[in-house]
């Protein structure tokens, strides 16, 4: 994880935290981030605090919701919701205008939408 990647999810405006390789916060609380921006210094304090709690941070996590302006919806194809149809697309990832839907290998098979 290099400090231009960092540097560059930042600049673009997105508030990132670390993760650890099981891809969970490795930091103690992060929900405060959903509304206060994250600039290179505050996470540069985030790691410390990882790193002083003993966790090996792997990888950063987008978060997602206004603060990023990233809205992601995530429903199981096997759910008997508005959503139902979708689980017959044969998608792994496409993008119409500034909606980008996606077919991620989870237990439960998922499919986000994010925009």
């Amino acid at each position: 994880m290099s400090k231009e990647i960092i540097n560059n999810y930042i600049e673009q405006g997105f508030n990132i935290i670390p993760v650890k390789s099981d891809k969970k916060p490795a930091i103690k609380s992060w929900v405060n981030f959903q509304k206060e921006k994250i600039n290179v210094q505050k996470f540069d304090e985030l790691l410390m605090e990882a790193k002083r709690s003993g966790n090996s941070v792997q990888g950063i996590a987008v978060l997602t919701g206004e603060i990023s302006g990233i809205t992601v919806v995530d429903f199981d194809l096997g759910s008997k919701d508005l959503f139902e149809g979708m689980k017959h697309l044969p998608l792994k990832q496409v993008q119409v205008g500034n909606i980008i839907t996606s077919n991620t290998p989870t237990k439960s098979n998922n499919q986000q939408i994010e925009n």
